[in-house]
């Protein structure tokens, strides 16, 4: 596919001090990554090479003044820095071999949307942990009444993301371990999953933060998590990195997948994400995204267009639907809490951001209740907006798991 810049659903609202996102933009991002790689006079085009048997294409990349940068970990398949010079005469001499552009993904940190301030004391490093609070979406969505019938304990819930602070005492009881895909001076530690930018802890504590005396509660707060790294601190990756982490789900046996980032593409075309996506799918696991933040018809994005996947709009603490969420969903999609959403972040402290990237963790978590419980399937409350606006409507968490 072309180039597409790719933005974690996420407008932050961020309220955190000494904790922050950078607001670098794509360029800067891209720069970045790249500087991972040999420098070389040639323009290098970065592809992901889906196939099997390609010692022959491996020379001939080397041939061309290209590299491998590494190995895809559970598909056949490499990464590849290729002089663009080349690529049409590997395309031609390889036709059974499928190119891929391997697209920046990219934090989206819209300075309009952007405040901070100081929620809550920060945690860890012996620091005095705030109190437990339960946050509007929790309550919205009836997840506290929920909690009557199921907590989600039994469930593992995979989010790929920027990781998950591995230590966070609102957290770590619940984390079962994670796996790293992001590259730190031309190497992948798979072990390294910890979070350094906040987005993935905040997104993991919306789903399953523990019920205990600090901080806040998850929508299933028994539910295991399972930390994917594919973004690194500054919340850029790339499109092998996030499809790798869908596999990584898979294998470590997810019941469900938060993915709260997306891209502006064409759902109907091929993808290693794309295909990534349905063969979980396929498998059982529910694969929840966010809609986006662009005002805009999912239509024109992925993941949150694709027909496998289950896309989240978000709402505001009145029912009402902020200009930023994407429309265009169906049935299959629903809406949830996604404006000021109080929740964990990195370095044991909290955060309370905004963005259909904190609606689809609400979501995911009832997708863990709803598994626990053995419902029939999701219940949702009207909100009186169209169809593509709210989906099947706001998410209820209390109707869903008694819903037998």
């Amino acid at each position: 596919m072309t180039r597409i810049t790719v933005k974690i659903a996420l407008t932050l609202l961020v309220f955190t001090v000494g904790v922050g996102c950078s607001n670098s933009g794509d360029s800067a991002n891209k720069n970045n990554l790249e500087s991972e790689a040999p420098k070389s006079a040639t323009t290098l085009t970065r592809m992901v090479i889906l196939g099997s048997a390609l010692d022959d294409l491996k020379e001939d990349i080397s041939q061309n003044g290209g590299h491998v940068v590494r190995n895809l970990d559970f598909i056949d398949g490499v990464v590849a820095q290729i002089p663009s010079a080349a690529l049409e005469g590997l395309r031609h001499r390889f036709q059974n071999v499928e190119f891929y552009d391997d697209v920046v993904l990219n934090l989206v940190d819209p300075e309009e949307f952007q405040e901070k301030g100081k929620p809550g004391s920060p945690g860890g490093g012996g620091s005095t942990q705030p109190a437990q609070q339960t946050p509007w979406g929790i309550s919205r969505i009836g997840a506290n009444l929920a909690h009557e019938v199921h907590r989600g304990s039994g469930t593992t819930v995979c989010v790929v993301d920027t990781g998950i602070d591995e230590t966070h005492p609102d957290l770590s009881a619940n984390i079962v371990g994670g796996r790293n895909f992001v590259m730190n001076r031309g190497k992948v530690n798979p072990t390294q999953w910890d979070d350094d930018n906040g987005h993935g802890s905040h997104v993991a504590g919306i789903i399953a933060s523990l019920d205990n005396s600090i901080g806040t509660i998850g929508v299933a707060p028994e539910a295991s998590l399972y930390a994917v790294k594919a973004l690194d601190k500054r919340g850029s990756g790339y499109l092998s990195d996030v499809t790798d982490g869908i596999h990584a789900c898979i294998n470590a046996g997810a019941d469900v997948i938060n993915m709260s980032l997306g891209a502006t593409g064409d759902p109907n075309s091929p993808s290693p994400m794309k295909t990534a996506i349905e063969t979980a799918t396929s498998l059982g696991i529910l694969v929840v995204v966010a809609a986006g933040n662009e005002g805009d018809d999912i239509s024109n994005h992925i993941p949150a267009g694709y027909s496998s996947v289950i896309a989240v709009a978000a709402t505001d603490s009145s029912d009402h639907f902020p200009t930023w969420s994407n429309f265009g969903l169906s049935a299959k999609d629903y809406s949830a809490p996604g404006v000021s959403i109080y929740s964990t972040w990195k370095d044991g402290s909290y955060s309370t951001i905004s963005g259909t990237s904190m609606a689809a963790p609400h979501v995911t978590g009832v997708a863990a209740l709803k598994i626990a419980a053995s419902s029939l399937g999701f219940l949702a409350i009207d909100l009186g907006y169209s169809l593509s606006v709210q989906g099947s409507g706001l998410m209820d968490a209390q109707q869903t798991v008694l819903n037998q």
